[in-house]
């Protein structure tokens, strides 16, 4: 993506994994613009399997983490891993 529309609704971000600087910088925008943005970031995706499944090295290699603390950290919004957010209702 090259821009973000301004008329977007919500700006929903599930699993990010290796952005661009020039696509950090979008987002970042988005945020401090102060639009919706909803941002799902997971340490440890069970879904996200690497290229090459039949080799138990790359397996074990394979980078399941999730992070923006690029720009979230600058934001003052900091994830703590092994802690879970949820709603119970």
């Amino acid at each position: 993506f090259t821009a973000i529309d301004e008329d977007t609704d919500v700006l929903l971000v599930v699993h990010p994994q290796n952005f661009s600087e020039a696509h950090l910088k979008l987002i970042e925008d988005h945020i401090r613009a102060g639009r919706p943005t909803i941002i799902a970031i997971d340490p440890m995706c069970e879904a996200d399997a690497p290229p090459d499944m039949r080799n138990p090295l790359a397996v074990l290699q394979h980078d399941r983490a999730s992070n923006l603390a690029a720009i979230l950290g600058p934001l003052g919004v900091t994830m703590t891993e092994g802690m879970v957010v949820g709603d119970l209702q």
